[in-house]
């Protein structure tokens, strides 16, 4: 997984303001080429089978500082409604301290049953909520997730491509086709509210302070306003293929496909105006979750997962 050649793909600074994801988009300038501070390098999990999507629920910091990650994850077996839905519990040891954390890929995996006992197609976990759409474009959610094997879902009264959370906060792509790809919903209490009428997405992830970070049909990364703020979607310079947050992170994989994925860009959002700019770290993924520690857990070809270190 380890690369040492980077690859000068993404230089991200929020210049544009626009209206939307719509075909207003400005053309990408052409990239300049950036050093990074260091590569990732990457360690495996051991998983039940390849997965095709993964999530992450990272725990933030026990009494010994030690960060913590449960994964959420879709297998490629094909169920009723989607893929089979795993989760993995990262173990707990004594030795150390109070209830340390063990090492990120000790732990057990369990698959868990999904709405109407089937699978899904795309998942998200906040909050102790785990958030799930099926293949029907069915939203539903599962709050008792301590009790993984015989969880209560609970679909909500929406219809989605998409789902993405952070916190208190959950965003989802609808079902219709507008500029940019689908429309952006913000949810709360189950109501579902257009957070910028026109814009489009095809995915999209949730920071600290609650902002959608988008990815549109053609590529192009978008910032949404903060919860309950007015404005269009800002544009953020470079191309994508998928995004993720681990509340004060954004990592981007960039446009370019090499061996087993695309590389990883990270973008620092802990200065809610962003005057940061995308940081090539290197490896190859396909897909790609937040993890404990400001660091992500990634997805390749093969579908096995890797945690950056």
């Amino acid at each position: 997984m380890k690369r040492t050649t980077l690859y000068p793909l993404l230089v991200a600074l929020v210049t544009l303001s626009v209206v939307g994801c719509t075909t207003s988009e400005k053309e990408i300038p052409a990239p300049t080429a950036q050093t990074a501070t260091s590569d990732y390098s990457y360690a495996g999990y051991n998983i039940p089978e390849p997965m095709v999507e993964i999530a992450s629920d990272y725990r933030g910091s026990n009494n010994n500082g030690q960060k913590a990650n449960n994964l959420y994850t879709l297998g490629q077996t094909q169920v009723t409604g989607g893929h089979k839905i795993y989760c993995f519990f990262q173990t707990l040891i004594s030795s150390g301290g109070p209830n340390p954390y063990g090492p990120y890929n000790s732990g057990t995996w369990s698959e868990v049953p999904g709405p109407n006992g089937g699978g899904a197609v795309k998942i998200a976990f906040a909050n102790n909520t785990m958030y799930v759409v099926t293949d029907q474009n069915e939203l539903w959610q599962a709050t008792n997730v301590t009790l993984f094997s015989n969880p209560t879902w609970t679909r909500l009264p929406v219809q989605a491509v998409d789902v993405a959370a952070s916190g208190t906060y959950v965003y989802f792509l609808g079902t219709a086709n507008v500029g940019g790809g689908h429309p952006i919903y913000s949810l709360s209490n189950g109501v579902a509210t257009e957070v910028v009428p026109g814009g489009g997405a095809v995915e999209l992830a949730v920071d600290a302070f609650g902002r959608p970070w988008l990815i549109s049909n053609v590529r192009s990364i978008f910032v949404g306003p903060m919860p309950g703020g007015s404005g269009g979607y800002m544009q953020v310079n470079g191309l994508g293929v998928d995004i993720a947050s681990t509340g004060s992170t954004i990592a981007v994989l960039g446009n370019t496909y090499y061996t087993h994925g695309s590389e990883v860009y990270t973008l620092d959002v802990s200065d809610p105006n962003i005057q940061n700019s995308f940081v090539p770290q290197g490896g190859e993924a396909t897909r790609i979750t937040g993890s404990a520690g400001g660091n992500f857990i990634v997805m390749i070809d093969n579908g096995n997962l890797y945690k950056a270190n």
